[in-house]
């Protein structure tokens, strides 16, 4: 089990951080999380489908479609961030309580 009291290093920080800015294809899109958008896509449209079910067919679809899209572009690429950071062990937890 992990020791979740162990303070992190600024020198593990930055590591992370220029990770993620200096490859970003290698953290958002090699690491892409496929399953963390799915299920935003799964537990979001719904939501948007009800809150636009008056509003007629045409506006439902469009709805839906851009959440689920939206959801899984933004899921996937926080997934993989979270990955990147603790994916391993080694790093430290940085983005995982945001």
């Amino acid at each position: 089990m992990r020791d979740w009291s162990q303070q992190q290093s600024p020198s593990e920080v930055v590591a992370v951080l220029s990770d993620l800015v200096l490859h970003p294809a290698q953290t958002f899109y090699h690491s892409w999380n496929w399953k963390a958008a799915l299920l935003s896509a799964m537990l979001r449209a719904p939501l948007f489908l009800l809150a636009t079910l008056r509003q007629g067919l045409e506006a439902v679809s469009i709805a839906v479609f851009a959440e689920a899209v939206y959801s899984a572009a933004i899921s996937g690429c926080y997934g993989a961030v979270v990955a990147e950071t603790d994916g391993d062990g080694r790093r430290p937890v940085l983005f995982n309580s945001l």
